[in-house]
């Protein structure tokens, strides 16, 4: 006579510790709700010491746009009669270097040429740099020659673009307010002087040349085409004597909030918590893995 093989049921105490359905995970989870809680009010504890020793610092934002040239007044009182050639090559010529000039603008904005002006007029910069500190207990970065302060420029001040526009946008992070907006403003304006520095020697190099090209020139449909160009260099030059922006122009002058921007409050507190409350439960199930279900089960229905 065969006998029936009784039914064969898993034993309460072969469990390895690993959660194998919802219901032990929930149990788990009950049974470690103290564990949980303590986790969670040391982490808050910690993001409570972090938000201590770390610099609040405010966001410095600032709007830049090709400078509007082109638009400006009639320019053919500044020629002669019959110089259309030279209108022509004049308007052209200004109209395509707007946005040559602003390309240029951007490339050198953030760095070591504008630098090392920066560097050369006051020691404002550097100072200031130097305040910038992360911590408390820590010091700021120390400048000690333009490129150093280029790269810093570039770890911490952001050039994006406004949407499908022309526009960019400059932020900048620094724990005083009112050296963030200066710095913004100090570097705008120096990009700004060396491409208008250089367009004017340039202008003054040709205006030389043409006025001793006509010195010599004797035919007159020569010197009625240098005149042409002569003219051309000195409106340039005119149009520069004017205090006004040449490659770049403000749409956004640089502000600050009145609170400062970093760090987030709400999320490193809630970070350090929920990191607490893992790291608390983590000691928990290493510390009961070799329960079995039947007291994993008690501890859920105590």
């Amino acid at each position: 006579m065969v006998q029936k093989n009784p039914e064969i049921t898993p034993h309460e105490d072969d469990d390895d510790g690993v959660k194998k359905n919802l219901g032990d995970a929930i149990g788990d989870s009950w049974a470690a709700r103290v564990y949980v809680f303590i986790g969670a009010f040391v982490g808050l504890m910690f993001a409570v010491l972090f938000l201590i020793i770390v610099t609040p610092r405010h966001t410095a934002n600032m709007m830049i746009a090709p400078a509007e040239r082109s638009g400006g007044t009639d320019i053919s009182a500044f020629f002669p009669e019959n110089s259309s050639f030279a209108k022509k090559y004049m308007v052209d010529s200004i109209g395509s270097a707007e946005s040559t000039d602003f390309m240029r603008f951007e490339h050198i904005l953030l760095g070591p040429s504008v630098a090392k002006i920066l560097m050369e007029e006051n020691s404002y910069v550097v100072d200031g740099v130097k305040r910038g500190k992360r911590f408390l207990f820590a010091d700021g970065p120390t400048i000690r020659s333009p490129e150093e302060l280029s790269a810093y420029f570039k770890e911490n001040i952001t050039i994006s673009p406004v949407a499908a526009t022309s526009l960019r946008h400059l932020s900048y992070l620094h724990p005083d307010p009112e050296f963030a907006v200066n710095l913004l403003k100090m570097i705008y304006e120096t990009a700004d002087k060396i491409i208008k520095k250089d367009i004017k020697a340039q202008a003054i190099k040709r205006s030389i040349y043409f006025k001793k090209a006509l010195e010599i020139e004797e035919n007159p449909e020569h010197r009625k085409a240098l005149t042409s160009l002569f003219l051309e260099q000195e409106h340039i030059l005119t149009m520069l004597a004017v205090d006004e922006p040449f490659a770049a122009m403000i749409a956004e002058p640089a502000t600050t909030g009145l609170a400062p921007d970093w760090p987030p409050y709400h999320i490193v507190i809630g970070v350090f918590m929920f990191a607490g409350m893992f790291w608390n439960y983590g000691r928990y199930f290493k510390r009961y893995r070799g329960r079995s279900k039947s007291k994993r089960k008690r501890n859920f229905d105590e």
